[in-house]
């Protein structure tokens, strides 16, 4: 009853939307329906929450453009890798919970040092993609934007010098207060950011 009552509240949402968001409305659907079941039948997982929390950065674009660019999806692409990195990292800890109940995740089928080894690969991939956005739209990204990028490249490095194959002892340090400085201290930039591309003096 409750997830009908968020589909509601989202379909009307959807209405006052620019019409691609409610085109696409059932992908999201489709998304956030899947997600819940899908240790149970599939290691991609951590995919399906990245691409979930990916694609509503990238709806929130539609929703205030009424377009999508390839920037948008980069910058979805960058959540996706970030997310999908770091959750491998948190599913290291429940490794002998998910054999033994016969749910999936990559550190549960393909070892814990897999794992680590295919996050740091994302979390590469994060970074890259979110180069390639600020090159995209040079125009409106200042040298706080790039100051952000570097921010989230040394956290990541940072999480993951926290974490080892043998030595799971920091994971919620790695997983809540890594990804907790990176998300905050990605949005003070931003605001920055834009407040210094509309050309306030104190930060020009």
């Amino acid at each position: 009853l409750f997830s009908l009552l968020a589909l509601s509240l989202m379909v009307v949402s959807v209405l006052q939307l620019p019409r691609l968001c409610l085109y696409l409305l059932p992908v999201a659907v489709l998304i956030l329906s899947i997600y819940s079941f899908m240790k149970r039948f599939s290691n991609l997982a951590h995919i399906v929450l990245g691409l979930a929390l990916g694609s509503s950065a990238i709806g929130g674009w539609i929703a205030f453009t009424g377009t999508l660019s390839m920037q948008a999806i980069l910058f979805g692409l960058a959540i996706l890798f970030w997310v999908a990195g770091f959750d491998i990292i948190y599913a290291c800890q429940d490794v002998e919970f998910d054999q033994s109940y016969g749910l999936f995740s990559i550190p549960a089928s393909w070892g814990i040092g897999t794992g680590l080894r295919l996050s740091r690969c994302f979390h590469v991939l994060t970074v890259l993609c979110l180069v390639a956005v600020g090159f995209g739209l040079s125009a409106t990204m200042s040298w706080f934007y790039w100051a952000a990028v570097l921010l989230v490249s040394a956290m990541l490095v940072y999480e993951h010098t926290l974490v080892s194959q043998h030595d799971l002892s920091k994971v919620n340090e790695a997983f809540f207060m890594a990804n907790g400085l990176i998300s905050l201290g990605f949005l003070g930039l931003m605001v920055l950011n834009k407040m210094a591309i509309a050309g306030l003096p104190a930060l020009t």
